[in-house]
């Protein structure tokens, strides 16, 4: 939510400019540098009613995520000409970009079509700049952008008849632990799972929660309440503001998150690829969402975000499955892996107001307290899943 409108506005304004409209512009310049998310219907600000005409926020608002309108913008419909074609595809991300759930998707499907003539590159950036200080780290000289170099060599290799080397892994993925660069035949997909544990008091004592390697058979559950006059904010990552590796530990320690570390490292642990929480958790109300951040946590507090996933679910299976960005980091010795839980993001996402009806079309003041419960015994075991080289 928050993303889309930002970029809505200026888009909006930017054609308001097209047409020679004055006063629609400067509304929208100045609403761009104050993002209005508290409206009746936090997605329906009125100045984007007002401004309807001028950009594709409404449309994209309106269409449910089933629609056919999707898939026809999707990259994902020319698959089969890529295919076809036995293209050559050189993609490039960066963990903090907004955009890399769509980009690692895409290297997914283009794994199985593309072979040795897919190469990936992910990056510790944003969207833009691709720099070596990424928001308050700096990555060091290694994470500064060699991409035109990288694009000419790609260029030269596929366009002038095998000209100029291309002898790169087929997967390089900048580690943000190292603050190196790693190289893979393939993208990496051996899993590992780390457990959920507390012992009912997990949201207001961070120590009663622990990340394991195995379930201990405790029978537990922790409950985790949404209040929308405060809901639990974006902090970080590629969802929170400002973007990128900040400090979201003052968000861990709300009463409205439930943290699960590990105990500190003894020696470096590295993960890379895809993330997943698969949470087994109920509400007391219709339909509930889940907001999930893996960080990495040092040894003098800070934490930092490494990976989100979000999702609104009524609980139908069992467990719920929170895809989350995929990462690459090893933590040193001394520093813990966090998974945190909370029932909103906002405003990365508007609030569920716990009465089974559309955020995007439902008023403020129709928003309720909820409570979900997330559990940890048995065949109830909710557990962080992540992927090691």
């Amino acid at each position: 939510f928050g993303g889309a409108l930002g970029w809505a506005i200026q888009i909006a304004a930017e054609s308001a400019r097209h047409k020679g409209d004055s006063a629609a512009f400067t509304e929208l310049y100045a609403a761009a540098r104050a993002i209005p998310h508290y409206s009746e219907i936090a997605c329906r600000p009125p100045l984007m009613e007002r401004h309807r005409e001028l950009s594709h926020y409404h449309r994209w608002m309106d269409t449910p995520p089933e629609d056919s309108y999707w898939r026809r913008v999707s990259p994902g419909l020319h698959l089969k000409t890529i295919a076809a074609r036995n293209l050559p595809v050189l993609a490039i991300g960066g963990w903090y970009d907004s955009q890399i759930n769509g980009t690692l998707a895409a290297i997914h499907d283009l794994e199985q079509i593309c072979g040795d003539r897919l190469h990936t590159v992910v990056g510790p950036w944003v969207h833009f700049p691709w720099d070596r200080k990424v928001g308050p780290i700096d990555f060091g000289e290694a994470a500064a952008s060699t991409m035109d170099e990288l694009h000419i060599r790609w260029f030269d290799h596929w366009l002038k008849g095998g000209q100029g080397a291309f002898a790169d892994e087929r997967v390089r993925l900048f580690d943000m632990g190292s603050r190196s660069w790693r190289g893979f035949p393939a993208f990496p997909n051996r899993e590992a799972a780390f457990f959920l544990n507390g012992d009912g008091k997990v949201a207001i004592d961070q120590r009663s929660g622990v990340l394991q390697s195995a379930p201990d058979g405790t029978v537990g559950s922790d409950a985790l309440v949404l209040d929308p006059w405060r809901p639990t904010p974006s902090a970080g990552g590629v969802f929170g503001y400002p973007q990128g590796p900040f400090d979201r530990a003052a968000v861990d320690q709300r009463g409205d998150v439930l943290t699960f570390t590990t105990v500190p490292f003894a020696e470096p642990f590295t993960i890379a690829g895809d993330v997943r929480a698969e949470l087994h958790a109920e509400s007391d109300g219709p339909s509930f969402d889940l907001a999930c951040t893996l960080s990495r946590v040092t040894p003098s507090g800070p934490s930092i975000p490494l990976a989100e996933g979000y999702c609104t679910t009524t609980a139908t299976s069992d467990p719920i499955v929170i895809a989350m960005r995929a990462t690459c980091v090893t933590f040193q010795p001394g520093e813990s892996m966090r998974l945190s839980v909370a029932g909103s993001s906002f405003p990365a996402f508007p609030v569920n107001p716990g009465t089974g009806e559309n955020p995007t079309t439902t008023p403020m003041v129709r928003a309720r307290i909820t409570t979900t419960r997330v559990f940890y015994s048995g065949a109830r075991a909710s557990k962080l899943v992540v992927c090691t080289p």
